[in-house]
């Protein structure tokens, strides 16, 4: 029991370990590309995109549901069981985030109906709150003690993103290419995660309706918490 116990400590502590490795690396990477970024950004440049995160990070706390901070909730030892929840969460945050995107485009152009590129540059980068939906199985990695693979997949995905965002603004000198490639980094990681999940996991996808409506009626309170932390920030 004794010996059990300690194994199951050292575990948890290995985890907890790499999940803040990997979130102090992938911050402090994305500190120093952004220091390196801003130098080529114009002004203009820097407006155009933080205004458009903006609006982005408003509707992707409403498309997300409150659904990353329950779905450990939902996580067992039982992969079917498991992967029934997290299939139908993905599938309904695509569904949520397309709309998002839709209420993105939508708001950016009445509010600004002769800023093209204010639109486009929102338009691409909206694409991320669909994209960012394969971050869930975050979750499920953490929970199986495997967060040291949540990491290195984080910053290939960083990586990979960085070298088109450097390359957008040094050689192309493109905005749109750039903001393509800030979106670049939560599709790669999406991708590699469902990759990985699937390999190692379960290969089939299941939305089941009773499973959704399980996972909202937890869920939906935090929806407003997230809105009032935005609108604060």
């Amino acid at each position: 029991m004794a010996g059990g116990s300690s194994t199951g400590q050292k575990s948890f502590l290995k985890n907890m370990s790499w999940i803040l490795i990997g979130n102090i690396i992938h911050a402090v990477c994305s500190f120093l590309i952004n220091i390196l970024l801003a130098r080529v950004l114009t002004t203009n440049d820097n407006g155009l995109i933080n205004y458009a995160s903006s609006w982005i990070a408003f509707y992707n706390a409403i498309a997300m549901f409150g659904i990353n901070s329950v779905i450990n909730k939902y996580t067992t030892d039982d992969v079917n069981t498991s992967n029934s929840f997290l299939s139908t969460a993905i599938v309904f945050r695509l569904l949520s985030g397309a709309i998002g995107c839709a209420l993105v485009v939508g708001t950016v152009a009445f509010v600004n109906p002769s800023e093209k590129d204010v639109l486009m540059v929102s338009a691409i980068q909206s694409l991320a709150i669909v994209f960012a939906a394969g971050d869930t199985l975050v979750y499920w990695f953490r929970f199986k003690k495997e967060a040291n693979i949540v990491a290195g997949l984080r910053m290939i995905a960083f990586f990979c993103s960085a070298i088109v965002k450097m390359f957008a603004l040094i050689v192309a000198r493109n905005i749109y290419l750039y903001t393509a490639g800030v979106v670049l980094e939560s599709l790669l990681f999406s991708i590699l995660l469902v990759m990985k999940y699937r390999k190692a996991y379960v290969s089939h996808v299941v939305f089941k309706i009773e499973k959704l409506k399980q996972i909202l009626s937890s869920s939906y309170p935090f929806v407003f918490s997230a809105i009032l932390a935005t609108i604060y920030g």
